[in-house]
């Protein structure tokens, strides 16, 4: 689908070119929209179109992708590599969270499918145009449930989550797209970054309990306060690692980490904002530890053997031919600078 007008001229004379997924809503929108203040040119990847138009404005290019099909997750990297030739920023922003375990078109779980799987296929279709750029990233969204996953189970349930609970895939997935980050880095060179926004009221709440409906409508971030560490990831040139708005707290272990994320963010917000205020907003000052699970690069391995024996089935053959040509090509690339 065509996108919003929007100049050459304009993207290559702003600070650069930032794709974000789910950029019509909650922190992705909150996202762009800082972003573009700040310079970028924003090009939001979204499932409903007119509605990225009626939200984002014309300062940014708003094209069609609906992350819960590989067809369209295809059709949407073509149209992209049309238009640009580098990317600066990729910001794998979009998730769902569905009580319903739904099949897909292709398959597969939705909360699967839209949160990781077609993240993962996007990152390695568009890896030759991000090389591309200089000093380039890729900036996953995290979320504090990476901490409560055991990785080695996720290979039972990612292509097949029938007999798991809908938090499990929903923390799975955020666990997988936590690790995705670390093993591309390792893989390919590429810096990258697990944005942790922390805990935010936004639209994928839609789907919980009425209890955390109102827990998140009362103690939770603003989606404007939850996309700040996606704003330093992408501002920060050095940015690289795990993010979250509770750096100190973080360190603390998984139920303090935790407890922070769910129960008290607001009341923590005050000393972050002062933090930010007194030392800038650098990723230095949000950098921490990820959860103990995630720090295992065997871990990252394996969910990244997962995934890519559930796309090599569900892609046609010359799509992902492409996807594994590029991976390779930037291994080699990593590998001849060495």
């Amino acid at each position: 689908m065509a996108a919003t007008t929007t100049s050459t001229t304009d993207a290559t004379s702003s600070r650069g070119t930032i794709l974000i997924t789910g950029a019509s809503a909650g922190v992705g929108l909150e996202a762009a929209k800082a972003l573009m203040q700040d310079g970028w040119h924003v090009v939001a990847a979204v499932r409903n179109v007119e509605k990225g138009r009626r939200v984002l404005g014309e300062r940014a290019v708003v094209m069609e992708c609906d992350l819960a099909n590989f067809d369209s997750v295809v059709k949407f990297v073509s149209d992209f590599k049309k238009r640009y030739d580098k990317l600066d920023r990729l910001v794998l922003n979009a998730g769902v969270y569905i009580r319903t375990q739904t099949p897909t078109v292709n398959g597969l779980d939705e909360t699967w499918q839209s949160n990781f799987l077609s993240h993962f296929l996007l990152t390695l279709l568009l890896l030759p145009i991000i090389r591309a750029a200089e000093n380039s990233a890729v900036i996953m969204l995290s979320s504090v449930s990476h901490r409560l996953v055991d990785p080695y189970t996720l290979g039972e349930h990612m292509g097949k989550p029938e007999g798991y609970t809908k938090e499990q895939v929903y923390y799975g997935s955020k666990y997988s797209m936590t690790v995705f980050a670390f093993e591309l880095a390792r893989l390919t060179g590429l810096r990258t970054v697990a944005a942790n926004p922390g805990g935010v009221d936004s639209d994928i709440w839609r789907e919980r309990s009425k209890f955390l409906k109102c827990l998140s409508a009362t103690a939770f971030l603003t989606a404007r306060e939850g996309a700040q560490t996606t704003i330093v990831a992408c501002n920060d040139p050095t940015a690289d690692g795990y993010l979250s708005p509770y750096p100190v707290v973080q360190r603390c272990g998984s139920f303090m980490a935790i407890m922070t994320d769910l129960v008290v963010p607001r009341f923590m917000l005050y000393p972050y904002k002062k933090l930010k205020w007194a030392l800038g907003p650098d990723a230095k000052h949000l950098r921490t530890k990820v959860g103990y699970r995630a720090r295992d690069p065997k871990a990252w391995a394996y969910v990244w053997e997962q995934a890519t024996k559930i796309l090599s089935s569900k892609v046609e053959s010359a799509v992902w031919e492409e996807a594994m040509k590029n991976l390779s090509d930037a291994r080699i690339k990593i590998s001849n600078d060495n």
